[in-house]
C-alpha cells in the first residue's frame, strides 16, 4: 500500500493547539519548512511567523481521516505580548495623545493571563487544500487580529498573511481560494452582496481581493500577470487591510441571483468557480482575474430540479451535507446531491452526479444510486455499515481513481450514553466498490462534519516530516533571546522619540496657553 504521504489524504480541517493533544498519542511529525515569510504583519511579522510550527499525523489506512496540529514559540509569544502592553501603558499615561505617539501594532486582549501556556494558545483550521497549496486560518489566544497561513509544499515555504478585517465579520465565506497561472499562483477572496458599513450609510457590495506572493530570486518558468490600474477611490468600499491585498471589481449577468452564498470554490486548468450549492455556480477565466482590474463572470444553474430554498436551514441541515461540487479527473466538473425530501422513502432516496459541458455551460446527469442498492453491496454488508444516509460527500480529486466520492455514514444513538461511531466511504459510483474505515473522532462527537481532500503531503519531501516530541527547539529559543535584546535596543530609542515628542507638543501646548492669557 503506498505510504500515506505518497497520496491524497482526508483531513479533518480543524487544527487544535498540539499541547491540547494527549501525550500517549504515536505518529505525530513536525513539517519542517525552509523558509516563512510574512507580508502586511507588522513590526511582529518576522517574529508570529517564525514562531508557528504545524503538526501532522497521517492515517496508515486508507481511506481515514489524517490530521493537523499548530502551536506557537511560547517566549516569541510572551515578547510580543509584554511589548505590546508596554506600548498600552506609554499611551494611557499621554492621555491627552501628543502628535506622533506610538500605537499598539496588535490588538492585545484584554484578558489578564496567570500561565505562558494560555498566552501562547494558537488554533487554526484549514481553509483550502489545493494540490501543493495549504490555507489555514489562525488565531491567536492574546490578540484578536487574525493571519492566513499559506503553505507550499513544493518549495517547503510557509507565508502569513494578514485577513482583510471585512472576513472576520462575514458568514461565509473568509477562505480564500488558491488560483494558478503556469509555476506561479495567486490566493482569491470574494463576497457577494456583502452588507458595509461606512460614514453611517449602509450598503451591499461585492468584494473581489487578490494576493500573491512575494518573488523569489530564482526565475520564474512564466511571466508574471501585468499589473491592473489602480482601482477608483470609492467612499463606499472598504479598505482590504493595505497591502498584500489588491483590489479588482467583478461584474455579473444580470440572471446571477441577489442572494448568492458559495458553499464551495474550486478551480480547472482555465476558470475559477465559486458554487453556492441550492442556485448554482459563478465562474470565471483565470487570466481575465489576474490580467484585468474589470473580471466578468457567467452565471451557470444548477440542474434541472437542483435549485433549493429548504437547505441552510436549521430543520435540514447545511447544504455542503448533501451537495458537492468541484473539478475532477480531466478537467471535468462534477456536481453530487443527495436526496434530503424525508417525504422520500429511506430506501428511495439516492445520490446523483451531474457532469458540467464547459462548452454549452449545460449539465449531463450521471450515475445515480438509491440508498437502498448501497446497502445492499456486498462491500457495505462485510464492513458492518449501519444502513443510514450518505453526508457530506466529497469528490476525489486523485489522477487515475475515476472520480470516487467520499461520504459519511453514522451510526444512530438509540441512548444518550451510546459513543456516536462514523464511517468514512471512498466509492465508485460505476463500479460500485466500496472501501470504508471508522472515523478517530470523538465518542460525543454526535453530528458529524465536513472532511478535506488533501494531496498537500504527496508534494512534501518526506525528508521534511520529522518525527517529533512535541518540544520546542532550545537553541531556536536561544536565538529569539537574542532578538528580544535587539528589539529592546529599539524599543530605548522609540522611547527616547516619545519623551522628546511628548515635550515638544507640551512646550507648544505652554505657548499657546501663554498666548491665550
Amino acid at each position: 500500500m503506498a505510504s500515506p504521504a505518497s497520496r491524497c489524504v482526508l483531513l479533518d480541517p480543524g487544527v487544535p493547539d498540539v499541547f491540547s493533544i494527549g501525550p500517549t498519542e504515536q505518529g505525530w511529525a513536525s513539517i519542517d519548512l525552509k523558509k516563512k515569510r510574512y507580508q502586511g504583519c507588522g513590526r511582529y511579522g518576522p517574529l508570529l511567523a517564525e514562531s508557528v510550527k504545524l503538526y501532522a499525523r497521517l492515517a496508515e489506512e486508507h481511506p481515514t481521516l489524517s490530521r493537523l496540529a499548530v502551536c506557537a514559540d511560547k517566549n516569541i509569544i510572551h515578547f510580543i505580548v509584554a511589548e505590546e502592553l508596554k506600548k498600552k501603558q506609554a499611551s494611557k499615561a499621554a492621555e491627552s495623545s501628543p502628535p506622533g505617539l506610538m500605537v499598539p501594532d496588535l490588538a492585545i486582549r484584554a484578558i489578564e493571563f496567570d500561565k505562558i501556556d494560555e498566552i501562547s494558545g494558537v488554533t487554526a483550521r484549514v481553509e483550502v487544500a489545493d494540490k501543493n497549496l495549504m490555507v489555514l486560518s489562525l488565531s491567536f489566544v492574546f490578540t484578536s487580529s487574525k493571519h492566513y497561513l499559506l503553505y507550499d509544499a513544493i518549495h517547503a515555504s510557509m507565508s502569513m498573511i494578514p485577513i482583510p478585517n471585512w472576513c472576520r465579520d462575514i458568514y461565509l465565506p473568509s477562505n480564500p481560494l488558491p488560483v494558478r497561472y503556469g509555476d506561479e499562483y495567486a490566493l482569491v477572496l470574494f463576497a457577494k452582496n456583502y452588507p458595509y458599513k461606512r460614514e453611517g450609510r449602509s450598503t451591499c457590495i461585492d468584494l473581489l481581493y487578490l494576493w500573491t506572493p512575494p518573488k523569489s530570486s530564482s526565475p520564474s518558468t512564466s511571466p508574471p500577470p501585468p499589473p491592473p490600474p489602480p482601482p477608483p477611490r470609492e467612499k463606499m468600499y472598504p479598505n482590504p487591510s493595505g497591502e498584500p491585498w489588491h483590489t479588482r471589481k467583478p461584474r455579473f449577468p444580470k440572471e446571477t441571483p441577489a442572494s448568492f452564498c458559495h458553499h464551495v470554490k474550486f478551480t480547472s486548468s482555465s476558470h475559477a468557480f465559486w458554487a453556492d450549492l441550492t442556485k448554482g455556480v459563478l465562474c470565471c477565466r483565470i487570466k481575465d482575474l489576474l490580467d484585468s482590474f474589470f473580471v466578468h463572470f457567467d452565471f451557470i444553474e444548477l440542474p434541472p430540479g437542483c435549485k433549493s430554498d429548504a437547505l441552510d436551514d436549521s430543520d435540514t441541515g447545511p447544504a455542503e451535507m448533501f451537495r458537492t461540487m468541484g473539478c475532477s479527473t480531466g478537467d471535468l466538473i462534477k456536481f453530487v446531491s443527495i436526496s434530503f425530501d424525508d417525504s422520500v422513502p429511506e430506501d428511495d432516496k439516492t445520490v446523483t452526479e451531474w457532469t458540467l459541458d464547459m462548452g454549452t455551460l449545460q449539465w449531463t446527469k450521471g450515475e445515480e444510486l438509491r440508498f437502498g442498492t448501497l446497502w445492499e453491496l456486498d462491500d457495505f454488508k462485510k464492513d458492518g455499515l449501519p444502513e443510514t444516509e450518505p453526508v457530506y460527500p466529497l469528490l476525489s480529486m486523485e489522477e487515475g481513481d475515476g472520480g470516487d466520492l467520499y461520504f459519511i455514514l453514522s451510526r444512530p444513538i438509540m441512548r444518550w450514553e451510546d459513543p456516536a461511531v462514523h464511517h468514512v466511504c471512498r466509492f465508485n459510483m460505476t463500479s460500485k466498490k466500496l472501501v470504508s474505515n471508522p472515523l478517530s473522532w470523538r465518542p460525543d462527537k454526535i453530528v458529524p462534519s465536513g472532511l478535506l481532500g488533501c494531496e498537500f503531503f504527496r508534494h512534501l519531501d518526506s525528508q521534511r516530516l520529522v518525527p517529533d516530541n512535541r518540544k520546542m527547539d532550545a537553541g531556536k529559543v536561544q536565538s529569539w533571546v537574542e532578538m528580544e535584546s535587539a528589539l529592546e535596543e529599539v524599543d530605548e530609542s522609540m522611547q527616547r522619540e516619545i519623551s522628546r515628542k511628548q515635550m515638544v507638543w507640551s512646550g507648544s501646548q505652554l505657548d499657546l496657553f501663554c498666548q491665550a492669557n
